[in-house]
């Protein structure tokens, strides 16, 4: 069993930022109290579009989608 990647509160900035390098699957994904968030495929947001959390929702995903470059997430503007 693998040990999840997890980020604190507050830790992915407007920029965005790679949780993740190489293939994998993105099974939970909860956003902020201050912005929805976006999970792509790729190192940027030129990537696939995963996922799109509101503000302050939670998504579990069942099947976990699965993302192939890397995970790349970023708070929406």
């Amino acid at each position: 069993m693998s040990t999840p990647i997890t980020r604190s509160s507050g830790a992915i900035v407007t920029t965005g930022v790679a949780t993740s390098t190489g293939p994998g699957v993105l099974a939970y994904a909860q956003a902020s109290t201050a912005a929805a968030m976006n999970c792509y495929d790729g190192t940027s947001t030129a990537g696939v579009l995963l996922a799109q959390v509101p503000i302050s929702g939670r998504q579990a995903f069942d099947p976990p989608v699965q993302f192939f470059t890397g995970l790349w997430v970023v708070p929406q503007s």
